[in-house]
């Protein structure tokens, strides 16, 4: 009885773990597969997810959440590419620190942010994501390093991918967050 308890309450367990704990992402192989650029750039260093979702009643559920960031200790700027399918509702989610820290008389205050930017990936597009900016279809020829200015790549292309969808209507959820 104690071990049936034992494995049941175990399992319970992991499988709440596994909606908190992501898994690395593997890229997608279809020729008909979409680009997915990152730029992280040290000032808003943080870990970095791909999140897939699909439309439930009024709301987007979370199906799958994948880990982008190799190394939560290494803050360093990068760009992260990878391969998605193509007609599928991502988010890609960067949680990272918002602000130097504040110091009052008693505490010191870090703001912590977190970002979640939309598309509907489409096949063969490159889609160039940055934090507090947002996402753009950039051309497949078009340099990216981790040195560009975010600015220089939204004002160059001004249009948000189309189609898209509301990541303000995530459904929440007790386990696992949005």
């Amino acid at each position: 009885m104690k071990l049936t308890l034992a494995v049941l309450t175990s399992t319970f367990l992991l499988s709440g773990c596994s909606a908190l704990l992501p898994l690395n992402y593997k890229s997608y192989n279809g020729k008909d597969a979409a680009t997915v650029v990152i730029q992280q750039r040290e000032e808003q260093s943080g870990m970095l997810y791909i999140l897939f979702y699909e439309k439930k009643g009024e709301c987007y559920d979370r199906i799958e959440r994948f880990q982008l960031s190799p190394n939560m200790w290494d803050m360093s700027k990068k760009l992260i590419v990878q391969k998605v399918p193509p007609g599928k509702l991502i988010a890609v989610q960067q949680i990272y620190n918002a602000k130097d820290p504040v110091v009052t008389m008693t505490t010191s205050t870090t703001y912590t942010g977190v970002q979640w930017i939309p598309i509907i990936s489409q096949p063969g597009k490159r889609y160039y994501f940055a934090v507090n900016y947002g996402v753009r279809e950039v051309p497949a020829g078009y340099p990216i390093s981790v040195n560009t200015a975010p600015a220089q790549v939204f004002s160059e292309f001004k249009q948000v991918p189309q189609p898209n969808w509301d990541a303000h209507k995530i459904c929440q959820h007790l386990i696992g967050g949005s």
